[in-house]
């Protein structure tokens, strides 16, 4: 069974800090971010968190890499439009909505895998707030 990421992250792409005049706000996100910190009500955090190592964006294309066991592909819409910006994450049929922000080399994504959009960036019962930081080529 697929993770529901809508944080998006789907995960969640970016918009607290895209410039009004970017015409193109899926370029920000695109690459791999590792996943730095995951907050969770206990509930989520054993089958999400651990196991999850890293996104990777392809334009509305995304690609969420785990630690255990194969990668699942999804896709990504976002909404730039207010702030919090708005992503929809969509994997294996299953929508999670969620909010977003990038700050530099940084990502940090709001979302429910119960389909209810969070306005906030504040953890709870089945809200789940996951930073990733931007994979750099060395």
């Amino acid at each position: 069974m697929g993770i529901p990421f809508a944080v998006v992250l789907v995960f969640s792409q970016f918009s607290t800090n895209i410039l009004a005049d970017d015409p193109k706000p899926l370029d920000q996100l695109r690459g791999s971010w590792e996943v730095s910190s995951w907050e969770d009500s206990e509930s989520n955090q054993e089958e999400f968190g651990p196991s999850v190592n890293r996104l990777t964006f392809d334009g509305d294309k995304l690609t969420i890499v785990f630690w255990d066991r194969d990668d699942e592909k999804g896709t990504i819409k976002i909404d730039t439009a207010g702030k919090p910006a708005k992503i929809d994450i969509i994997v294996d049929g299953e929508e999670s909505l969620g909010i977003y922000e990038v700050r530099g080399d940084s990502i940090r994504i709001c979302f429910s895998p119960q389909s209810k959009r969070p306005w906030e960036f504040k953890s709870g019962e089945d809200i789940i707030i996951v930073t990733l930081k931007r994979v750099t080529k060395k």
